[in-house]
């Protein structure tokens, strides 16, 4: 075998390891410990670690080793390897860490070291890959590069989990910012009502009292109209957020096409590897911009009188057709009289059919889906419900469902059910999540009645 053949296959062998591995964003441990795994094994280390390096201390992510507490300290960069790596932003290899000094000394016990940096997109040097031999060794550039592909995937999952982060606790803030306005909003109107009140009392016997009174009523209203300006500033945020969705999508959609023009190209079978990669990543991130979108939207209702049974019943043979379903038995079960809702079709329809689907996805084939209209938990509301016999779901995922980027599949995003949660809520309704051991997963919309 050629020495360029065996490159090749090393090569593309690294390649097929990066593809297996699967990363979601509330993952990023097992990730980056699957990484130096891969390093390790695939060049032939003793000893990998992926660290983070910032403000002039390393802090180790991930081992293939266990450190023990000495996992968690942080430690000085100054003169050591990897703060050469890092101050260079190139990859350092030392065959020898006893007979050359020049970059600090490794670890008590071993000889040979690599470092590679990790990049971020935007050039910024993050942290490294860092791999030690007992022995001195010399290091090939294939096995160089090997490692630099790795640190890549690292560098983008750091960068993205942090870019997450970033953005939860964005929501928190706008959250709590809307929250504490609504409050305020709730209590000026109830002032405004009870001043109304007081005023009707007495506006026969104190005339004079009226004008004072009208003026307190005028400046609770000022506080109202401040109150309605501050929302609308929160709803110029959410505005300004699908904005830069929509400047994102749009150099997006051309590295989407250039990437499916040089598809056409007869490419290497290691560099057509790396593009259908590249074009599965975009074409995530694209799926993930639109539901961001739509969850940004603000939801504007066209809303009909429906009669639930019929509305769910012409639903049925379009559900069954949806790929999620092909398997499965889909059943509806009415225990509901005529009964009316008012509500925009076309929006709950989505909602039922992204319930459908997940429930279709938590049961094996063959097995019952249950669609049932039925009484709500009070006289003015109807349920419609979803039942799967599936694995019941853990109480500590079920607490967070409909939270915003969480979500429990490999290619989710966890908007889906974000999204039916805000449709459910602009309509006055509430969702409801049951799972049990022995009953399985029933999803609840609670919907006011039409005519209590």
């Amino acid at each position: 075998m050629s020495l360029d053949t065996f490159r090749w296959q090393q090569e593309q062998h690294a390649l097929e390891v990066l593809s297996s591995l699967s990363y979601r964003t509330d993952e990023l441990k097992d990730y980056l410990q699957a990484v130096a795994r891969g390093v390790s094994e695939l060049i032939g280390l003793d000893w990998s670690v992926v660290t983070l390096c910032q403000d002039g201390q390393e802090r180790i992510l991930s081992s293939t080793l266990d450190l023990g507490e000495a996992g968690d300290r942080a430690y000085n960069l100054h003169g050591t390897l990897t703060g050469t790596v890092i101050a260079t932003g190139a990859p350092l290899v030392v065959e020898d860490a006893k007979a050359c000094t020049d970059y600090g000394q490794a670890p008590e016990g071993y000889r040979a070291y690599l470092g590679v940096p990790l990049r971020t997109s935007i050039g910024e040097v993050i942290g490294t890959i860092c791999s030690f031999q007992r022995q001195p060794r010399c290091f090939t550039d294939q096995e160089v590069r090997i490692a630099e592909i790795f640190a890549e995937r690292a560098a983008m999952a750091i960068d993205n989990y942090q870019l997450y982060q970033q953005q939860r606790q964005f929501n928190q803030i706008l959250e709590a910012e809307v929250a504490q306005r609504t409050k305020e909003l709730q209590m000026a109107q109830a002032q405004l009502i009870e001043a109304n009140n007081r005023l009707e009392a007495q506006v026969e016997q104190r005339t004079a009292e009226l004008r004072q009174t009208n003026e307190q009523l005028q400046a609770e209203m000022n506080e109202r109209k401040q109150a309605e300006q501050e929302i609308a500033r929160l709803a110029e945020i959410g505005e300004l957020a699908a904005m830069i969705v929509h400047e994102v999508r749009n150099p997006l959609t051309t590295v989407l096409m250039g990437l499916s023009a040089l598809g056409r190209i007869e490419l290497p079978e290691h560099a057509q590897l790396r593009l259908v990669l590249a074009l599965e990543e975009a074409d995530r991130l694209k799926r993930l911009l639109d539901e961001i979108l739509l969850y940004a939207k603000r939801q504007v209702l066209e809303c009909q009188a429906l009669e639930v049974n019929d509305f769910v019943a012409g639903m049925l043979d379009s559900i069954r057709t949806l790929p999620a379903a092909k398997g499965r038995r889909i059943e509806l079960v009415s225990m509901l009289p005529s009964a009316w809702i008012f509500g925009d079709c076309d929006k709950l329809k989505q909602v039922f059919i992204n319930l459908i689907e997940n429930a279709c996805e938590a049961v094996a084939d063959d097995e019952v889906i249950t669609w049932r209209t039925d009484f709500g938990i009070s006289p003015d509301r109807v349920c419609i419900s979803i039942h799967n016999a599936g694995t019941p779901i853990p109480m500590d995922i079920l607490s967070q469902l409909g939270t915003p980027f969480f979500t429990t599949k490999p290619c989710g995003n966890g908007l889906g059910l974000a999204i039916v949660k805000r449709i459910v809520k602009a309509h006055a309704g509430e969702l409801i999540i049951q799972s049990e051991v022995g009953i399985g997963t029933i999803v609840s919309v609670q919907l006011p009645r039409l005519g209590n």
